[in-house]
């Protein structure tokens, strides 16, 4: 992706769906094909109701269930959660040099890619020097510094280092973030990856090995024997597609598949003695945005209006349940993220006020249309809420339900939307920097057409800053600032909720994280 790519099409569910659908076979033949294949001993079929697509590329991959493919058959260097939990994979150590700029990585040397060829360092650096150089790469965007782009270079075959031009406080994020080693014996020389015949079979290092792909109904996996963590426990993994939210709680009901993503009214569906439910954050922040090159949009009284005209407590209850799945959301960040900050305006619901500002506004019986995703329970029940509140207020809102690729491809990238708000989500990580695209006048991901010289200039200014008090101080100011231009509502932080057949253990040694479902799919069990 650019990192952004990923983030917005993760956006494109409730709690956090698919990227590809297909239609492909009726949903009846799918459930039952799992009924079929669910009962064999040493195997974990996971409902999902999106499809990973045969074109599943460590390079490209940008939405959650090419992730999820990716992560069970690739291995990054290590996974960063924060300063403080930081685990390695192919790498061994790093060390970063007094002024920042470079890091040095030691590679295991007991590694093999699925096909029996031997990992080293040449298959880092060509994972790496592809990423800065294709533009459609999963990453591209995080490793330009001010038309310069950071440079990896081998020292031994298992030693690499990678060169910024400028020191950076979160270069051990970046360069774990979704970045998955891929082999350089396979790619070398060549320059399209998104759409490759090669992508119909991936060679990867993780704990499982691509078996057989349908497409619109499951991708298939076995484990790989020689990973170099430990052989899997679970023979073969399923990923089941089930686009249908009833029938896939049905399927988990009668143990045809053994996990699936639900939502929160779901919970109380399922006999505790058989299906457990485990609730996790995810660090995603679902909001409402303004098109800010619309007509009145730009109107900084009306924008407000909108904001203070939105009962958010009430929208979480509607979609969420309670607070035990989503909690209020008060700033672009998550609460997790560091330099998260309250201080800020949140634009708690009062009437009162959004007709106040409706009325400095000057704008007479205004009518605005809110777009969302199609077919999305959760975004509809949020459109449908947000309509009746703007109507207390005075604006007449129309709603447009769509596709994708119409919301997103032909209309936020191109910045050619019909559409004056619209509903997402997004998990970005842990530094602020990520966030940057979104919201950056030429951030990659500026959906919202934003260009604001403050907040550009506090995105700048925090990513080169070394010290922590200082970085801190810049990005409390610039939450502050996001807030008070009134262009963006972020309405909830929601938990993903994993049920899963108490069949399958190991889930915390192999545990639960944002995207992926699974930090380490090898750790799994069947009791």
């Amino acid at each position: 992706m650019n990192k952004l790519r990923t983030i917005l099409y993760i956006t494109v569910f409730l709690l956090i769906g698919m990227t590809h659908i297909y239609a492909g076979g009726s949903q009846d033949a799918s459930v039952s094909t799992v009924m079929e294949t669910g009962a064999a001993k040493d195997l974990f079929v996971y409902g999902i109701d999106g499809d990973p697509t045969n074109n599943v590329n460590p390079i490209t991959a940008s939405g959650r269930y090419d992730l999820m493919a990716t992560k069970a058959m690739f291995s990054p260097l290590w996974v960063f959660n924060g300063p403080e939990d930081l685990y390695f994979y192919l790498a061994t150590d790093v060390s970063a040099s007094a002024d920042m700029l470079t890091y040095t990585v030691k590679l295991r040397d007991d590694v093999k890619w699925h096909d029996g060829e031997e990992f080293n360092a040449d298959d880092v650096v060509f994972t790496y020097k592809t990423i800065v150089e294709q533009p459609t790469a999963n990453g591209h965007d995080v490793y330009q510094f001010n038309g310069k782009p950071m440079k990896v270079t081998k020292v031994d075959d298992f030693t690499v280092q990678f060169t910024f031009p400028t020191a950076i406080p979160f270069a051990l994020e970046i360069l774990s973030a979704e970045k998955f080693m891929t082999p350089e014996h396979i790619w070398a020389g060549e320059t399209e990856f998104q759409v490759n015949e090669k992508n119909a079979h991936p060679i990867g290092t993780g704990p499982y090995k691509f078996s057989e792909y349908r497409e619109g109904e499951s991708l298939t996996l076995v484990k790989n024997e020689d990973y170099f963590l430990g052989e899997p426990e679970i023979d073969k993994v399923i990923y089941r597609v089930v686009l249908d939210a009833n029938a896939a709680v049905v399927a988990l009901q009668k143990g045809e598949i053994d996990a699936l993503a639900i939502q929160p009214t779901d919970v109380t569906k399922f006999d505790k003695n058989q299906i457990g439910v485990y609730p996790y954050s995810e660090n995603r922040i679902g909001y409402l945005s303004a098109v800010l090159y619309r007509e009145n949009m730009d109107n900084i009284n009306f924008r407000k209006a909108i904001l203070f005209g939105i009962n958010k407590s009430d929208l979480i209850k509607a979609t969420y349940v309670s607070e035990d799945f989503a909690l209020n959301a008060r700033s672009f960040l998550p609460e997790h993220a560091s330099y998260y900050s309250k201080d800020v305006e949140t634009y708690e619901y009062d009437l009162s006020m959004a007709k106040e500002f409706l009325a400095k506004s000057g704008l007479k019986n205004p009518q605005i249309k809110i777009a969302y995703l199609a077919n999305n329970p959760t975004y509809e029940t949020q459109a449908l809420l947000i309509q009746a509140n703007l109507a207390a207020v005075g604006i007449a809102c129309e709603l447009m339900p769509l596709d994708a690729g119409a919301m997103y491809n032909n209309a936020l990238y191109p910045k050619t939307a019909e559409f004056d708000l619209f509903l997402g989500g997004y998990i970005m990580g842990v530094d602020p920097d990520n966030y940057a695209s979104l919201f950056t006048s030429e951030g990659g991901a500026n959906f919202s057409g934003i260009k604001n010289e403050t907040i550009d200039g506090l995105f700048a200014a925090g990513r080169v800053e070394l010290d922590t008090s200082k970085r801190a101080a810049i990005y409390k100011e610039l939450q502050k600032e996001f807030m008070d231009y009134a262009f963006f509502l972020p309405l909830s932080e929601n938990k993903r909720i994993l049920a899963i057949s108490n069949r399958i253990g190991g889930i915390d040694e192999a545990k639960l994280v944002p995207i992926f479902t699974f930090e380490d799919m090898s750790k799994l069990i069947e009791k």
